[in-house]
């Protein structure tokens, strides 16, 4: 019978307190840059400069901002916390809920980004949202394994109730191969 944490924990997945002062700090570095630039693109545009020079610093400083927030945004939607039988990920503009008991779940090993490690993953999948990505490891940790007791509560959450379900029956058994031979 698979036994539950009493009340829900976080998963080792998000950034932790030094991840967040590094992208904090990256993300005030940006804010200066920013400011810095636009103003000199503002005298550029008001003392009679090169005007194309002016819009080129403008366009790479608003791509820059752009991209410097969806890699933000990124690092904050990859927390979930697992309450039960109940995966939540944290979002922007509002958390999702996975019922893992009754979602589709996939176990598959992915390259992360462009040039990271091939690592293990999560493709849940509930009817009415969207398919979600829980990597099995922490980006701020070099890729460590989530620890032992995280990866068999996950096992536990999909196991409950799924006797009949071969697919997920598997992925759970080998969450807790996983959880066995973790290196913590």
């Amino acid at each position: 019978m698979p036994k539950f944490q009493p009340k829900g924990f976080e998963l080792s997945t998000g950034p932790g307190p030094r991840g967040w002062v590094g992208w904090i700090f990256s993300s005030a570095c940006t804010v200066a840059v920013e400011f810095y630039g636009f103003y000199i693109a503002g005298r550029l545009i008001r003392e009679g400069g090169d005007q194309t020079l002016a819009v080129v610093l403008i366009v790479a400083l608003v791509i820059f901002f752009c991209v410097i927030s969806t890699m933000l945004v990124s690092a904050y939607r990859r927390s979930f916390s697992l309450e039960g039988r109940v995966l939540r990920r944290r979002g922007v503009m509002r958390n999702r809920s996975y019922d893992l008991s009754v979602a589709r779940i996939g176990l598959e090993s992915a390259r992360v980004g462009l040039a990271g490690p091939v690592v293990p993953r999560l493709r849940i999948s509930v009817d009415e949202q969207g398919p979600v990505t829980l990597w099995l490891c922490n980006r701020d940790t070099r890729f460590r394994p989530l620890p032992p007791q995280q990866l068999r509560a996950l096992a536990d959450a999909i196991a409950l109730g799924r006797e009949g379900e071969r697919r997920e029956a598997a992925v759970a058994a080998h969450l807790r191969q996983m959880a066995e031979a973790a290196p913590w």
